[in-house]
């Protein structure tokens, strides 16, 4: 599936063995440096968390995607509003693809109490 990533449009797999795994490694290594970050107040800890949060990004979406992805959508950037909004859209993505692998596995699942019920 097709995700838009600061403009740059990447095929994502969730259910990929490898794109999977890499996403919810790097998402949660991402969430955690934004979790670190609260109660900072110094500038220097800030543009620290900020550059920290933004490499974690761009190695999550090399992991995923390949070498010079993440370069290529964070064009360089260290904002963390960019990673955030990263994070959503792949998040976004995981959801759609999980509902339309429920609405394929939900016609090959078959209704055990309807049958049990018909059989009564």
């Amino acid at each position: 599936m097709l995700v838009n990533l600061n403009t740059i449009e990447l095929d994502f797999d969730y259910f990929d063995a490898d794109q999977g795994p890499s996403y919810i490694e790097g998402a949660e290594n991402v969430a955690k440096i934004c979790a670190d970050m609260e109660g900072k107040r110094a500038a220097e800890e800030i543009r620290a968390g900020y550059t920290e949060a933004a490499n974690a990004t761009s190695e999550m979406l090399d992991s995923i995607f390949g070498a010079g992805t993440g370069e290529k959508v964070m064009q360089g950037k260290k904002s963390l509003k960019l990673c955030i909004d990263i994070l959503n859209a792949l998040r976004e993505s995981v959801d759609k693809q999980a509902a339309e692998l429920a609405a394929v596995q939900a016609k090959y699942t078959p209704n055990r109490l309807a049958r049990r019920a018909a059989k009564s």
